[in-house]
């Protein structure tokens, strides 16, 4: 590998992986692990889904001090990156991708039906008292995100979609604050390493978290 990082000197702002579920979150966040980052406790913040819904931010943002990295929900949720930015205008955002919305929506589709559906097809059939982290999370993220619960195929990649364009928008004008990676692309893991200013430990980003005909 070409040593591109000839003056290392870290960054040590926080950092938000802010794209959808089932976009590579969970190699980056094993990757950023390696690299020194300390990772947030996902399922405390997981649990305060119902504050992030109702616009109450003070316990994330507690969370958010003790730790480094963070990802997926509420990370993940729409116009949260918005309000981590007011607070964190110094950290640095990375929206993970698929190579396609096709893609994309295969891979929740596959990943729910093994996590909440006990391997059937997700529906709008859903289980409101899952019990994933607590009763209604799986309905709370859905509505949230989604803004249904039907699994819609044209609906959910709208939504994906026009969020990534809007992510793109939002730091069209921050220059050097935002990091899109497709974790398909052969140079994704050192473009994120030569994003934080890191040196790299590896030439790929792991490949986990992998679901059946994922």
């Amino acid at each position: 590998m070409i040593n591109l990082f000839k003056s290392f000197n870290p960054r040590k702002e926080k950092v938000f992986v802010i794209g959808f579920n089932k976009t590579g979150t969970t190699s980056i966040k094993l990757a950023l692990q390696e690299l020194g980052y300390k990772l947030g406790e996902q399922h405390k913040f997981e649990s305060l889904l119902p504050q992030i819904i109702k616009g109450e931010y003070d316990e994330t943002f507690k969370l958010i001090e003790k730790a480094e990295a963070f990802q997926d929900i509420p990370f993940s949720t729409p116009n949260f990156y918005k309000k981590l930015f007011e607070k964190y205008p110094n950290a640095y955002y990375i929206l993970s991708v698929r190579e396609s919305s096709e893609t994309w929506f295969k891979s929740l589709m596959n990943f729910h039906s093994v996590m909440f559906f006990y391997g059937r097809t997700p529906s709008i059939q859903v289980n409101e008292i899952n019990e994933y982290r607590y009763p209604g999370f799986l309905v709370d993220y859905l509505k949230l995100t989604f803004g249904s619960t039907d699994y819609n195929e044209s609906t959910y990649k709208s939504v994906y979609t026009n969020y990534n364009n809007e992510v793109r928008q939002f730091f069209n004008e921050k220059k050097g604050k935002l990091c899109v990676l497709d974790l398909n692309d052969n140079n994704s893991y050192e473009k994120m390493c030569q994003f934080l200013n890191i040196e790299p430990k590896r030439e790929n980003f792991p490949w986990v978290n992998k679901t059946s005909k994922n």
